[in-house]
């Protein structure tokens, strides 16, 4: 390891000794690692966590430790979230925690409106986007319209099937059912 390396790595240690108890509202309800989380403020921060762990609870003490240490203003953080539900339950924390002037000037999206974002920037207009990706049952109705065109062509029909059979349990031959309606139902 290089001398530099070696120092930096001191150095960001002896920084997150002296800062991992700051009395910063941001940080209070948190776990050790969580605020390790926080306040390490490498170019590239991986934090791995399974569901109900507390990702939104670290992302939003994380927005707050920036703004409280004054690292940044609120308009210079860009918050992502994945789906509509988990960018609004960032909103609403966000609010709650760090209050209005800070949920208003924060920018919050979806990965699929930053997408859609720059898109527009570049090309000068949004994409326009089919039905079934902003409205789950037009999808649902699709894939089930798909699903069935399937299983009237006979070659494809078998592979699909020879697809689920070893892919989903329990299979059910096409002869087990008293009709076609009955089996598309099942598949």
């Amino acid at each position: 390891m290089k001398r530099s390396e070696a120092n930096r790595k001191v150095n960001n240690q002896r920084f997150l000794q002296k800062h991992l108890n700051d009395p910063i509202p941001a940080l209070s309800s948190l776990t050790d690692e969580q605020r390790r989380a926080v306040i390490i403020d490498e170019d590239n921060n991986l934090v791995v966590a399974p569901a109900g762990s507390g990702k939104t609870s670290v992302i939003v003490a994380k927005a707050g430790y920036l703004i409280d240490k004054h690292y940044r203003h609120p308009s210079e953080l860009l918050l992502l979230a994945f789906a509509r539900n988990a960018r609004k339950e960032l909103e609403e924390r966000l609010r709650t925690r760090l209050g209005n002037y800070v949920a208003d000037n924060l920018t919050v999206q979806t990965f699929h409106k930053l997408g859609m974002a720059i898109i527009g920037d570049v090309e000068g207009k949004l994409p326009t986007l089919s039905k079934v990706a902003e409205d789950e049952r037009a999808l649902h109705d699709l894939l089930k319209k798909i699903m069935v065109d399937l299983v009237a062509e006979g070659q494809i029909c078998e592979a699909l099937l020879n697809w689920f059979k070893s892919n989903f349990a329990p299979y059910r031959s096409r002869h087990e059912f008293k009709n076609w309606g009955e089996y598309r139902d099942y598949i």
